[in-house]
């Protein structure tokens, strides 16, 4: 994965493909548009499961990105997910969206211990990390450093 675009076209580097009413359209008309590329990023089994699917109908377009987003965290699937991600993950281009959210119900330790399994998965094959750190910019820096992940983009900070 991560070829596809010509030099000079652009590319999406952080689209939540799963989201959209019709993804397959929404990327017909991007590339009639010139977009090179998108990295399509995966939150939950059923996003990363897209995703993955899209990147396959759409090789050279979409490029996967499969995570576990601290929105769709759920105590019952986490495992679950990680494990999907993880049999996948080599052939992604980055692990995300992870992250911690301190600004959501979804009890901090929790958040934490998945961030955690998945920061291992990314170090396992050196693959860059899409972070989402809403009021948890210090903690993410910190256990991206723990870690030993080398490339993070944080998508999303706040203070």
């Amino acid at each position: 994965m991560g070829g596809g675009g010509q030099i000079g076209q652009p590319v999406d580097t952080h689209a939540h493909l799963a989201a959209l009413p019709d993804p397959a359209a929404a990327l017909a008309r991007a590339r009639r548009l010139g977009l090179g590329g998108v990295v399509g990023v995966g939150e939950d089994l059923s996003s990363n499961r897209q995703i993955w699917e899209l990147s396959r109908a759409e090789a050279g377009l979409v490029w996967p990105a499969l995570g576990a987003h601290p929105w769709a965290l759920e105590p019952e699937g986490w495992r679950e997910n990680l494990e999907f991600v993880s049999r996948r993950l080599k052939e992604a281009v980055a692990l995300g969206e992870v992250g911690l959210d301190y600004r959501i119900k979804v009890k901090k330790e929790f958040q934490r211990q998945v961030l955690a399994e998945a920061l291992k998965l990314a170090r396992s094959l050196d693959k860059p990390v899409l972070l989402h750190s809403r009021f948890s910019q210090g903690r993410c820096l910190e256990m991206l450093e723990k870690a030993g992940i080398r490339r993070a983009v944080f998508h999303w900070y706040s203070q």
